[in-house]
């Protein structure tokens, strides 16, 4: 039996994402970039998480990226392709949609 309990994948990303957050907060004192910055990097790992099939820890990154920095057409772009890429054409859609308002 492990004395040490083994970190599930999920556990892993969230404290990566709160150590980079933090890490962030150093370099940036204007809150409306720091959360460009921050949804910037979800954007990024999202991808890296769709290039491996994670598709589930994928849409998170890229779903909270889209909330923090709704009018980011990039991000946008990205969260459209991933819908494109797991055949949810009706997601796609939706963000064309709001895209375009």
């Amino acid at each position: 039996m492990s004395l040490f309990k083994h970190k599930t994948k999920q556990e892993l990303l969230r404290e990566q994402k709160f150590t980079k957050f933090q890490e962030m907060e150093k370099d940036f004192d204007d809150v409306t970039l720091l959360q460009n910055v921050r949804a910037s990097w979800l954007t990024a790992r999202g991808g890296e998480l769709a290039d491996k099939k994670e598709f589930e820890l994928a849409r998170r990154d890229f779903e909270e990226a889209a909330s923090m920095s709704p009018n980011s057409l990039l991000i946008k772009t990205s969260l459209l392709m991933f819908y494109r890429l797991t055949k949810e054409p009706d997601r796609a859609l939706a963000v064309i949609k709001e895209t375009t308002k």
